[in-house]
């Protein structure tokens, strides 16, 4: 194998290798560790999780777009 195929067998596999992560779902998993001093914010944002019939992830993809519009709208002026 000379040097130029060796480099077009590294683009292959390097390409592979990129089709393999795009193809696999994305998905990670993280704790949220709510200590003595939040304990009251975990009670309340399950409370919310029941109220909205969705999942901890729902309410908080929920709560996280829910701040970015009104972001959105705050910071954007109101044309009449």
């Amino acid at each position: 194998m000379n040097y130029n195929e060796y480099r077009e067998y590294l683009k292959n596999k390097k390409l592979e290798e990129q089709q393999i992560r795009d193809e696999t779902p994305k998905k990670e998993t993280i704790t949220m560790y709510f200590g003595e001093r939040h304990f009251d914010t975990l009670n309340e944002f399950d409370t919310l999780t029941r109220r909205l019939r969705r999942s901890r992830t729902g309410t908080l993809d929920f709560l996280l777009n829910y701040y970015k519009q009104t972001e959105k709208r705050r910071v954007e002026p109101v044309i009449l």
